[in-house]
């Protein structure tokens, strides 16, 4: 039985590739990228080839204080409340 051949769009090159060899990068919005654009990682949008900076969060939810890339808690993981780390024992009372 022969595939299919379905063509899409590489979202970073705009060229036409088949579907059984392009990687999906983004399922909600079905974005694909060929395979050398992939390995290339040309588009910092997504995250590829830039360098993620931690922040300090705290939560005001659970009174944690951490350092992480992600606006999220790792104790309670929401990220609802999360504010200014700069916080002193004055704050806290």
């Amino acid at each position: 039985m022969p595939l299919l051949r379905v063509p899409v769009q590489c979202t970073t090159c705009k060229d036409a590739i088949d579907l059984s060899s392009a990687l999906l990068v983004d399922k909600t919005q079905k974005q694909y990228q060929c395979y050398a654009c992939y390995q290339n990682n040309s588009n910092p949008a997504w995250g590829y080839g830039k360098e993620q900076i931690k922040q300090n969060h705290y939560c005001e939810r659970c009174k944690y204080k951490f350092v992480s890339t992600k606006l999220r808690c790792p104790y309670c993981n929401k990220g609802d409340r999360l504010s200014n780390p700069n916080i002193t024992v004055h704050d806290l009372l």
